[in-house]
């Protein structure tokens, strides 16, 4: 069981605080292995191709599976559960080959929070090189679920 903890909350405990620091480093090394065609399924663009990309369907690595994201149809809220969990994973054991936690679980980041006036910017140190396509990201496919 991975507990998943708010992003805020993490932030004011502190802005580098070891889960998000785990994370900027597991995206790090996901977009170190992006190669020309991002054919590596582990890769930061192999996993956002998955939910959508722009690149021709002929120019696609062989077997990939991308832009896949169901919209406008019951298929929505499973399909981004499933995806969700998925990058999960990969982010996970990235982050234990990279020497990190083995109980790592992504933050979650509740937009809709009434009580925080900044809830709808991002948190303080997703702004950093390496951290801020995580927490776009990561925006995007929780606004999903």
């Amino acid at each position: 069981m991975f507990e998943r903890r708010d992003v805020w909350e993490l932030s004011e405990q502190d802005p580098w605080h070891e889960i998000i620091w785990w994370y900027a480093r597991a995206v790090t090394a996901m977009q170190g292995r992006d190669g020309t065609d991002y054919s590596d399924p582990t890769s930061w663009r192999h996993l956002a191709a998955i939910h959508g990309i722009r690149i021709p369907r002929s120019s696609w690595p062989r077997g990939a599976t991308w832009r896949e994201c169901q919209h406008s149809s019951w298929f929505f809220l499973p399909w981004h559960r499933i995806y969700l969990h998925y990058f999960e994973s990969v982010v996970r054991r990235t982050i234990v080959a990279l020497g990190g936690p083995g109980d790592w679980a992504l933050p979650y980041w509740d937009y809709s929070d009434p009580q925080r006036p900044d809830v709808r910017k991002l948190p303080p140190r997703s702004e950093s090189r390496g951290c801020l396509p995580a927490i776009r990201l990561t925006r995007r496919l929780i606004r999903c679920l």
